[in-house]
């Protein structure tokens, strides 16, 4: 990359009021002003079909319910010690799901596809266990 680009691309990334990201299913780039990246995503948000408010967070629940999953399951002999020890493996404390999206450029009206990251959470063994078995 020239030297031109280098110091445009350092310049860019630093630009606080803009937001650089991947766009959804092309190998390119979408600059968008922070404004209209956050409006793309409360948009998602804001659609009650779709989402809606919790009154608290979930993730303990959810931890304490997949936790005592792997525990019926062991005691019940369908899964090994193994297993169990590795479906249960989350951060302490578990990560809050993030949501963000990514921009479809493709479309007549530009928006964004929401994505949901459980990355950390406390179902993220279980979902790559799930994912790997659908594979075969």
């Amino acid at each position: 990359m020239s030297r031109k680009k280098q110091k445009a691309l350092k310049e860019l990334t630093q630009n606080t009021e803009i937001n650089i990201k991947k766009a959804d299913k092309v190998s390119t780039t979408v600059v968008m002003e922070k404004n209209d990246k956050t409006r793309e995503g409360k948009t998602q948000i804001d659609n009650h079909n779709n989402y809606r408010p919790l009154t608290k967070p979930m993730v303990w629940e959810t931890h304490s319910k997949a936790l005592r999953l792997m525990t019926e399951m062991h005691h019940g002999n369908h899964i090994d010690d193994m297993t169990k020890e590795g479906l249960i493996q989350t951060l302490n404390p578990p990560r809050t799901s993030q949501f963000y999206t990514l921009t479809k450029i493709l479309k007549p009206i530009i928006t964004g596809r929401p994505i949901i990251s459980r990355c950390d959470g406390p179902t993220e063994k279980i979902s790559s266990l799930v994912d790997t078995l659908l594979l075969f």
